[in-house]
């Protein structure tokens, strides 16, 4: 009994040192394929009456064909070699020589391409491993990204730059792809235009573009241009990535008429190519690890192409800090020449500009410099171009006088003179604060009066209009000035509004700002470099221009004022044609009140095209009684079949948009207007601040 107890403890639990070894299936069920219960004897053979018998489990025999292969491969391989040496070939291992695996590996780095044929001829895993390679999707097996060995790309940066610290993590030549997709050497950037039509921008470049930013010099680019296109196969990333930029941004500024005359290519098929062709450049270039300087330059000249764009956003901080990176941060470098800084400044200043416009026309984002690295900045040298070239040796001097530099610097200025102004303390004077910070009219009137009388003396008297550039600077001066009073004198801004004082200076700028913004449109200036210094407060002009018609019904300003109001309808018809619009809608209502005070004089005055059209309009929507009147028959034969008396029937009705808008009385409700300013849709026309309009 004991020791059957011990036999089956023994059984159940093992004994130390000795493991319990598990039975086979009985030969009889292995044979027949059926399931045995592994009792000694089984049920399947005491059921059969058939003798049971189990076998000791053995490890299978290993099979030897593997090795017998090898072995005959070896045999054959020693066979071969003999033949080799009988007939005196040396089959010795030479010095380059590189293992398969790590010439494979090596060479993978630079592969631009892996065609199928390749793939499918990957040797197989061996028995046991999984085949991770046949799970990797196309993309990933077929690259069409060419990876630039790391060397490659800091092999400049070593010798000029060594930090510090060494980062855990290695740096990434294609950090790049990450905002505009892979690199592509492989496949050939477009080819540039004819060297015709690469002149012809690069004219335009200079007399409609550069003049607005100075970032790059014209005699040395116009010297790179002209080795690039005798000699294109020797161009390199750097400049062709700022070719593209450059003609990225002269087809941006073009009107569609005149790209197509000039180009002769449809502007939108053609920005397309040029705006992919200059990130491609860009990426080539790795703009976001170079040292170059070029590049820099090409990546601000794409930026300003679309100022006021997400991808620029995002990219004016990238910019920033690349310059912070390649010592461009408006200190002088005893390390460089004299051009290279001024050229370096100059950038330096540009992106400051276009970084803040980026983080100012967004809520709650700050400029990426500190009020310290604000204050450190010297000005640009009020030079022209050709005083400055690669191998001066001593700075330009400064004199009085009309510089192809002065639009620029005079944006640069003003904001020097109103940021150290004594009515801003220092930890106001980034450039978001600054222009959010609370002053009195009386000290906005001094600093703005400040400016007025810096730009007279120092550039606007040595203008003369009758020359394309100075003239530009007369109305972008006056412009600055008259928007500035704007803003300060606006009702939003000014608690004293509305004491006639107040309103005859609101009236006489509203109108000298609507003239210099028909001015500013008819330029060749690039649209979207000058757009935002009077987009956000088009309608804000318009409304208190309106509204100062109503109370005026004669004089030479009043005359003015119909004038440039008439070529601002012409230039924006939407605020006619745009009937659901509510805010359109309830300016031209104003626009039939303001019209109402103005014939109701007894003077004769030939009524606008826009009137007639407002007119007409309200007609057949609102005012059935009348249609007769207004029949497209009538509005060809002109004007003058439109009576006074019918105008004022008109003008003095009130659309079903306009009931409840107080725009029976000479003041204006900006309650009302700031409410339909404030849409989103409106880009918030009423939120406008007095900082923004100033330095941008």
């Amino acid at each position: 009994m004991s020791n059957s107890m011990d036999d089956s403890t023994a059984r159940l639990f093992g004994e130390p040192g000795k493991k319990p070894s598990q039975k086979n299936a009985c030969a009889a069920c292995a044979r027949r394929k059926i399931k045995c219960n592994r009792q000694d004897p089984c049920s399947n053979c005491v059921k059969s009456n058939t003798v049971c018998s189990f076998a000791l489990r053995t490890a299978p025999s290993r099979s030897r064909k593997r090795l017998v292969s090898q072995e005959d491969l070896y045999a054959r391989l020693h066979r071969y070699e003999d033949l080799l040496r009988k007939h005196n070939i040396d089959i010795s291992l030479p010095d380059n020589w590189i293992h398969a695996t790590i010439k494979q590996q090596d060479d993978s780095s630079y592969t631009v391409e892996t065609t199928s044929s390749d793939t499918s001829n990957a040797s197989k895993p061996a028995h046991g491993q999984q085949n991770w390679w046949a799970e990797l999707s196309d993309e990933l097996k077929n690259p069409t990204e060419q990876q630039v060995p790391l060397p490659q790309v800091l092999g400049n940066l070593s010798s000029t730059y060594e930090s510090p610290y060494e980062s855990p993590v290695p740096a990434s030549p294609t950090t790049t792809s990450l905002l505009f997709g892979s690199r592509l050497e492989s496949r050939k950037l477009m080819s540039h235009p004819s060297p015709n039509i690469v002149f012809k921008i690069w004219q335009y470049f200079l007399d409609n573009i550069n003049i607005l930013i100075r970032i790059i010099h014209g005699p040395t680019m116009q010297q790179d241009i002209l080795k690039a296109i005798d000699n294109p196969q020797d161009m390199d990333n750097a400049q062709e990535a700022l070719m593209f930029s450059i003609y990225t941004l002269v087809v941006t500024s073009m009107s569609a008429a005149d790209c197509l005359a000039m180009l002769a290519y449809e502007k939108a098929h053609l920005l397309a190519q040029f705006r992919n062709a200059a990130q491609q450049a860009l990426t080539n270039a790795n703009f976001t690890s170079t040292m170059d300087f070029k590049v820099l330059q090409a990546l601000v000249l794409y930026m300003l192409s679309d100022p006021d764009s997400e991808e620029t956003f995002i990219l004016s901080t990238v910019a920033v800090r690349i310059s912070q990176r390649l010592g461009v941060t408006g200190k002088d470098d005893p390390k460089v020449s004299v051009f290279e800084n001024e050229m370096r400044l100059r950038l330096w200043w540009q992106l400051i500009f276009l970084d803040a416009r980026a983080a100012m026309a967004r809520p709650n984002v700050g400029a990426s410099l500190t009020v310290a690295e604000l204050d450190k900045l010297r000005l640009p040298k009020n030079v022209n171009d050709s005083e400055l070239y690669p191998e001066m040796s001593e700075p330009p001097s400064e004199y009085g006088r009309f510089t192809d530099m002065v639009l620029c610097i005079m944006k640069y200025d003003c904001n020097s003179i109103i940021r150290l102004s004594k009515h801003i303390p220092p930890h106001a004077r980034s450039l978001r604060i600054w222009s959010d910070f609370y002053m009195a009219l009386a000290e906005k009137d001094e600093i703005i009066d400040t400016v007025a009388e810096h730009y007279q003396k120092k550039y606007l008297q040595y203008c003369d209009p009758k020359v394309p550039l100075q003239n530009y600077a007369i109305i972008m001066g006056n412009f600055a000035i008259s928007r500035m009073k704007f803003r300060a004198h606006h009702p939003r801004n000014n608690p004293d509004w509305s004491t006639p004082e107040e309103i005859e200076i609101m009236f006489f700028h509203s109108v000298r700002l609507l003239e210099y913004d028909n001015c500013l449109r008819k330029t060749k200036l690039p649209q979207q470099l000058v757009k935002h210094l009077t987009s956000k407060i088009q309608i804000d002009i318009l409304i208190c221009i309106l509204t100062g018609l109503r109370r005026r019904a004669t004089g030479e300003l009043v005359e003015n004022a119909w004038k440039q109001i008439e070529i601002f309808y012409a230039d924006h018809t939407l605020l006619v044609e745009d009937t659901k619009n509510t805010l359109y809608m309830a300016v031209g209502d104003l626009a039939l009140k303001a019209w109402k005070t103005r014939i109701s004089s007894s003077r004769l005055h030939t009524t606008p095209e826009f009137i007639l059209k407002l007119l007409h309009q309200r007609n057949s929507m609102h005012n059935s009684a009348t249609e007769s009147h207004f029949s497209p028959t009538n509005l060809t034969n002109g004007p003058s079949l439109i009576t006074n008396e019918t105008q004022n029937k008109v003008a003095s009705s009130s659309t079903p948009l306009s009931m409840g808008i107080s725009l029976d009385t000479p003041d204006v409700d900006w309650s009302f207007w700031d409410g339909l300013l404030s849409e989103p849709s409106l880009g918030g026309y009423g939120q406008e601040i007095l900082g923004y309009n100033i330095a941008l």
